[in-house]
Order: C-alpha cells, then structure tokens, then sequence
C-alpha cells in the first residue's frame, strides 16, 4: 500500500529545502548585482533590486509555509521532517553566524539589551545539543548495520 503520509512528509522537507537553495541564488544574485551596477554604471540599478526583493519576499512566504508543514510530519514521526528539522538547527546555531537571542524574547523579537554571558550559555548549549544529535546519527547508522 502506498504509504500517503511519507510522500506529503517528503514533498514538503523537498519544497522547504527547494526554497531554501533559492535564498542563496538571490543572495548571489545580490552580491552580482552591487558589484557590476556599482563597478559599470557608477551606482546602483533600482529596478534589479526591487525585483530581487520581489522575489525574496514570495520565496519567503512559500518558505515559511513549507516549514510549518514540515513541523506537522514531525509530530507524526516524520523522520524526513524530524533531520530536516536537525539540519536547520544546526545551520542556526553550529557556527555563531546568526543572532540567536531572539529565541529567547516571549515576542520573537531581537531583545534591545542582553547579557553576553546569556548569549554565551545559550550557544554553549545549543553546541552541546549538536554534538548530541551528530551522537544520536552515529548511534542510528551503527544499529542498522
């Protein structure tokens, strides 16, 4: 029997996924574009930008829809769902690249003041949490051999 709810679980970590690659070819398409309007014309070409902000903006609404039913198949043992879930985790979290401390505000807003301290705990355990889930995967693979 074709098992429905993996296929919907697959189709929405593969359009999440999908979205997120996309971001990356606007952020290029970003970079190309400061340097050649910047470097050729002497300034900036407007409508090249408010098409790629036309853009990221319908990319990130399909992208946070697929994120939202992507969390839906976690809830039902989508393991798709449950790595996708994992990897983005560590995408946030494992290099300090991003803010973080947003997470933290009831509001999901970026909090006006913090405590370095604060932000240096909350990543150590983050960090932690990697290095438990890179321990979990280790553990998987193992047992199925």
């Amino acid at each position: 029997m074709k098992d429905y709810i993996k296929e919907a679980e697959k189709n929405c970590v593969n359009i999440a996924k999908h979205m997120a690659d996309m971001f990356k070819v606007i952020d290029a398409l970003t970079v190309f574009g400061n340097r050649f309007f910047t470097a050729r014309s002497g300034g900036t070409n407007g409508d090249f930008f408010k098409g790629l902000q036309l853009m990221q903006s319908a990319l990130y609404a399909r992208y946070t829809r697929a994120l939202a039913d992507c969390f839906t198949f976690v809830g039902v043992g989508g393991k798709d769902a449950e790595a996708y879930s994992k990897q983005q985790f560590v995408e946030l979290f494992g290099d300090n690249t991003y803010a973080i401390m947003q997470f933290l505000d009831k509001s999901g807003n970026h909090p006006s003041w913090y405590t370095v301290a604060d932000e240096k705990a909350f990543r150590e355990q983050a960090a932690q949490k990697i290095v438990e889930m890179k321990g979990e995967q280790k553990t998987c693979q193992r047992s199925k051999d």
